[in-house]
């Protein structure tokens, strides 16, 4: 369990990191809860700070692990948490 949470540590930062490069403003609503980030971002903004969490952020979190624990995840844009409910 300690190594998922140090592997979320590492996987917020290279976020924080491309989400600075691409010039996407953000602020951090939950940055670090049990297994998921929420962040806020300009709508205008919303699907490439989407596409970054999906396609890119998880390759240089793998290239930095070598790959050994291959991790993935997966986001979504809404507008308030009760849009984040998924039904089974």
């Amino acid at each position: 369990q300690s190594t998922g949470h140090d592997l979320l540590v590492y996987w917020v930062h290279i976020y924080a990191e491309m989400l600075d490069r691409e010039g996407i403003e953000w602020y951090p609503i939950i940055m670090d809860f049990h297994d998921e980030t929420i962040i806020e971002v300009r709508a205008d903004q919303a699907e490439r700070a989407l596409e970054i969490v999906e396609q890119e952020s998880y390759t240089k979190l793998n290239e930095m692990m070598n790959a050994v624990i291959p991790l993935k995840g997966d986001g979504m844009v809404c507008n308030n948490l009760a849009d984040v409910k998924i039904e089974d």
